[in-house]
């Protein structure tokens, strides 16, 4: 799996990101990342975009998307966010996106939300920004298409996501679920959430 994804990075598909930067710096997000064969900060993108969408072991360790070769949307961007912080462009942001998540926007979620007959719910995204554009790198494949269902934004820094990424969640989930009168408790509709989750996993 190693030597694919050194291959599949060297012909990276973000090599014309518009803020691409050799890895230079001497921070652990950045060696982390040379150290998994990386030279350029597009290189960097392609690496955690083609490693698979899975939660993490360890979450709080910094590294943990190279060390376990998964993660998430947090795990990924927060991972990136450093990188860009550790060579002082700033301007490269980390954003949490609150989202309806639909069948229309995330397919494998649409048995689930089929059988409990939902047409969507609340889910809250990590994802970089620069210029005013979204950059996504959870999937391979780029940016899902959830730019046009977005709720509301709120840029972040990375040492903040992992707490305040569930808490600004939980509270919107639980205002839109008032105002929807959806038929399930906040457990309830958290539970089927986690459902959808797992099947991007699949």
């Amino acid at each position: 799996m190693e030597l694919i994804l050194r291959l599949l990075v060297m012909n990276n598909q973000f090599q014309d990101l518009p803020f691409d930067f050799p890895l230079t710096a001497t921070g652990a997000a950045t060696e982390g990342l040379r150290a998994a064969g990386c030279a350029t900060f597009a290189a960097a993108c392609s690496y955690v975009a083609l490693l698979p969408y899975r939660r993490n072991q360890y979450k709080n360790n910094l590294l943990c998307v190279v060390d376990e070769k998964c993660g998430t949307c947090s795990t990924k961007h927060v991972l990136l966010k450093k990188v860009a912080e550790e060579h002082g462009h700033d301007e490269i942001h980390l954003v949490i996106g609150i989202f309806l998540l639909n069948q229309h926007n995330t397919p494998k979620a649409k048995p689930i939300l089929n059988s409990f007959y939902l047409r969507g719910f609340p889910e809250a995204h990590c994802y970089l920004t620069f210029d005013a554009k979204i950059y996504d790198f959870t999937f391979p494949s780029g940016s899902f298409n959830f730019a046009h269902d977005l709720l509301e934004e709120h840029v972040v820094i990375a040492d903040e996501v992992a707490t305040k990424k569930l808490g600004l969640h939980k509270q919107f989930m639980r205002n839109w679920a008032k105002q929807e009168q959806v038929p399930f408790t906040h457990e309830e509709l958290w539970d089927i959430r986690e459902l959808c989750i797992a099947a991007l996993s699949i």
